[in-house]
């Protein structure tokens, strides 16, 4: 039992979806409208790099759009 969770938790692949495409556009929004400096545009997108930099390497990353369900979402 210890064996199949050990391979499960560190070895074997998962799906995990970003929504890249989600977060960009609400940060261009926010950028446009006024509530984000050039300084802060810049963190938010230094903090979607260290999410994604972040995930496991057993882990497959996929666009967020692309999924329908039951996909761990990792939102930045």
């Amino acid at each position: 039992m210890a064996t199949v969770a050990g391979y499960d938790h560190w070895y074997a692949q998962k799906i995990v979806a970003v929504d890249i495409k989600g977060y960009i556009a609400q940060q261009r929004d926010n950028y446009l409208a006024g509530k984000l400096s050039d300084e802060e545009l810049r963190k938010s997108f230094d903090r979607l790099e260290a999410a994604i930099t972040s995930i496991p390497k057993n882990r497959v990353i996929i666009m967020g759009d692309a999924v329908v369900r039951n996909a761990e979402t990792v939102r930045p």
